[in-house]
């Protein structure tokens, strides 16, 4: 017998076994992969999804603190006067006329009256003129008379009511010193006849005139205690005029 190592012999069977050994490693290192790569994933998806929600979180924590850090002044606006700057003497508001008939178009002639008194006005240089937009605006809100001065910025209003009747127009104007919350003045214009446009021109305009006189003068005068009772008491005549 030989002495020497010999070398282990190598059967079919013996070689097949490695074979299905490798395909074997080979089938779990390809799983283990696939399984890796959708942990992999699931963690990217959760984590994306995580830091989503608390992004979100704190923008919705910071829009909240922005709205309440704006509702306050905001709130505040609303009851503050538009103006800050110091009331002019010969400035004024027309606020909406009352129309009085059964039908609307009673409503309606105060409306345009009220549209062509601001703009006669507005057409004196003398005088500081509240927009109509921002009067209308005031006195929806059923403020008083210095309330709503104040809010406009302007020191007196014009208030008033329109009635249609037996095809006459008759229109009742009153100056109030807000300040004071008193009638300084009232004159009432009557027209007659079917055009309207023709009368709510003439009105306005003689309307105007007068308060702008009034105005000025008032303006002009010195702040005493005698010419404001002398004002006052030539306002309380009540005179009654017809438009011109």
């Amino acid at each position: 017998m030989d002495g020497g190592t010999s070398e282990p012999v190598v059967t079919p069977r013996d070689d097949a076994v490695k074979k299905r050994q490798r395909r074997a490693n080979k089938v779990r290192s390809a799983w283990i992969s696939f399984v890796g790569r959708i942990v992999a994933q699931f963690v990217g998806s959760a984590a994306t999804i995580v830091l989503g929600l608390i992004l979100l979180q704190k923008h919705s924590a910071s829009e909240a603190m922005w709205h309440k850090a704006t509702a306050a002044p905001t709130t505040e606006a609303r009851v503050q006067p538009v103006k800050t700057a110091p009331i002019e003497p010969a400035s004024v508001a027309v606020l909406p006329l009352r129309g009085f008939l059964a039908d609307r178009s009673s409503s309606s002639l105060a409306d345009r009256m009220v549209d062509a008194l601001t703009s006669e006005l507005a057409q004196i240089p003398e005088l500081h003129v509240a927009s109509l937009t921002s009067a209308i605006h005031a006195a929806q809100r059923t403020q008083s008379a210095g309330e709503i001065a104040s809010t406009l910025g302007v020191h007196y209003i014009v208030e008033g009511s329109v009635v249609r009747t037996n095809g006459s127009v008759r229109v009742m104007v009153r100056l109030v010193d807000a300040e004071r919350d008193e009638h300084v003045w009232a004159h009432q214009y009557e027209q007659r006849g079917t055009n309207l446009v023709a009368i709510e021109d003439r009105i306005a305009r003689a309307a105007a005139e007068d308060i702008g006189q009034v105005l000025i003068s008032e303006a002009d005068a010195p702040s005493t205690t005698d010419d404001a009772d002398a004002l006052s008491a030539s306002a309380n005549l009540g005179v009654v005029a017809r438009a011109r």
